[in-house]
């Protein structure tokens, strides 16, 4: 409890002022802690609904699936020459040639028989959660001068950018290759010590499709996902 005024000897004493600024400041302290309380919970509310989703935009339809089987087979997963087999497949036929089509469309994608490494990863990611594996995409930025890049500048316009995703078989995260066909399995930081589809000190972000969500419909949420 707080002070209040004190008697002494028949005299009325007030409160000191360190007790009010005592007050003020636990007072803060509340408010801050209140605010901080309800932003958290926003935040994780409004972050989880984007995943959600953008999940639900993301896994397969049938109409997918059963063009997905015309165009590139068998597409069950059983081992990892499967992996690499579908893999393969998407290269070979999926030119890279760009595809305006928004939001990304697998099935005009396939039709079209082009697009770019957001297309090509779209596409195998919706085949890796046919076969119930466990995906993440991953957001490659860089710069092409050779200078370092941080998070800070993740909407400059001259950032360069690439996109790939992780897939966890047998309990390890591996990375898809989506300019390139697939021929052994390989981690991500084994992917950029190799430095050659994008530079060694490339940064990335996992969970996301895109920075400024023009991916996945409507384009005003960030692409945030995983499987």
């Amino acid at each position: 409890m707080l002070d209040g005024p004190k008697i002494l000897n028949n005299r009325i004493y007030p409160p000191s002022p360190h007790t009010h600024s005592t007050a003020k400041k636990v007072n803060k302290l509340m408010w801050l802690l209140k605010n901080f309380f309800i932003s958290t919970i926003i935040f994780i509310v409004l972050f989880f609904s984007i995943v959600f989703w953008n999940r639900s935009q993301i896994k397969p339809t049938k109409q997918e699936i059963t063009l997905l089987k015309e165009q590139l087979g068998d597409i069950n997963i059983r081992s990892e020459k499967d992996i690499f087999h579908i893999s393969q497949q998407v290269i070979s036929k999926i030119s890279h040639k760009e595809n305006l089509d928004f939001p990304l469309s697998v099935i005009n994608t396939l039709k079209k028989k082009s697009g770019f490494c957001y297309d090509r990863s779209l596409l195998m990611q919706k085949v890796f959660i046919y076969n119930n594996i466990p995906i993440r995409p991953v957001y490659i930025y860089y710069s092409t001068n050779g200078t370092d890049v941080s998070i800070f500048n993740l909407f400059d316009k001259n950032l360069y950018s690439h996109n790939i995703f992780e897939y966890k078989l047998n309990g390890k995260w591996y990375m898809m290759k989506t300019n390139y066909v697939l021929t052994k399995s390989i981690t991500l930081s084994e992917y950029l010590d190799q430095g050659t589809s994008v530079p060694k000190n490339s940064k990335y972000i996992r969970y996301l499709n895109n920075r400024s969500g023009q991916f996945i419909y409507p384009s005003f949420i960030p692409d945030i996902y995983f499987f």
